[in-house]
């Protein structure tokens, strides 16, 4: 058991050290971009897409610190929302877009990403499991948050915002199957 904690942590911790090299020069070129789509805004205030992204990061982090009970619904939702933070960074990258390259669809491309596994529920009690899902509903108005700006930001000549989007309500629907499977058995919110 410790083992495998062991080697998540870790898996976690080279996937941190990866988003914080990538978006260095990501960061800079999101500024770029977003500097040039509203004229108006100060330069101390972040680009629309470091907000975006920012917002999406967050909501993964919360659902990180949820309880494992899910069903593996809550390990998916947080992949998904990091697939669309990814999607944010392709865009100010100006990168191809994934699905001409792979030739899935974003619905597909979900479809892949495998559920995590879970905690039995008996392992927790009902306080422990009520604030679990306060942590995921919070992340899914983070979520939502999230759609709402990559929606205001507009699209991308590769599309990638529109991915974002997507994998944005992708991670919506997997994190509100996940709080179904907790409520289906008894526990309250």
């Amino acid at each position: 058991m410790k083992t495998t904690q062991l080697r998540h942590t870790i898996s976690w911790a080279v996937i941190a050290c990866f988003f914080a090299a990538t978006m260095g020069g990501a960061n800079a070129q999101m500024s770029r971009r977003g500097a040039g789509q509203n004229s108006s805004r100060s330069d101390s205030q972040p680009s629309p897409l470091v907000v975006a992204h920012q917002t999406l990061l967050q909501a993964a982090q919360l659902m990180e610190s949820a309880l494992p009970i899910y069903d593996g619904h809550r390990h998916r939702a947080i992949q998904l929302a990091r697939i669309a933070a990814s999607q944010i960074v392709d865009a100010a990258n100006g990168t191809p877009a994934t699905s001409a390259i792979t030739g899935k669809t974003n619905a597909q491309r979900a479809a892949l990403v495998p559920k995590g596994t879970e905690s039995e529920l008996t392992h927790f009690n009902s306080e422990q499991i009520a604030a679990s899902n306060i942590k995921i509903q919070q992340s899914l108005v983070l979520l939502q948050k999230a759609m709402a700006q990559c929606q205001s930001i507009g699209n991308d000549n590769a599309g990638h915002m529109a991915e974002a989007y997507n994998f944005a309500g992708y991670a919506i629907q997997a994190a509100n199957k996940g709080l179904s499977f907790v409520a289906s058995k008894n526990h309250t919110n």
